[in-house]
């Protein structure tokens, strides 16, 4: 018997939904033993580490999407650089990838006026 788990976010808004395969399990279906009947505690344990994991990554980065768009004027702002956190949960440490974004600068000219006036965004 072979068993896959796949775990499938669903996309925002005609977004293609992600799918992330988790775990390939396979059992010995002519000669089983007492101790293949259902996920051994190891199997387990790996299968809610995996799952944490893609819903930290998942979580995290929908989030980005969100905050990427500065709130005044709607532009994306361009990505600085990336590098590799880790956050613990209640199942163990996971690890994501940490954004940081240039700001934004949209000021025309540099008047006092305008400035308090159309807002400049940072």
């Amino acid at each position: 018997m072979r068993c896959t788990l796949v775990v499938e976010f669903e996309g925002e808004s005609g977004e293609s939904p992600r799918r992330v395969e988790l775990l390939r399990l396979h059992r010995d279906d002519i000669s089983p033993s007492p101790g293949d009947i259902g996920l051994t505690l190891a199997e387990a344990q790996t299968a809610m580490s995996a799952l944490q994991q893609e819903f930290v990554v998942e979580q995290i980065g929908r989030f980005y999407r969100c905050r990427r768009k500065c709130e005044r004027c709607n532009t994306t702002r361009r990505l600085h650089d990336g590098r590799c956190s880790r956050v613990a949960t209640v199942l163990g440490p996971a690890f994501y990838v940490r954004e940081r974004w240039k700001r934004l600068n949209l000021r025309r000219r540099w008047h006092p006026i305008l400035v308090a006036a159309e807002g400049v965004c940072f």
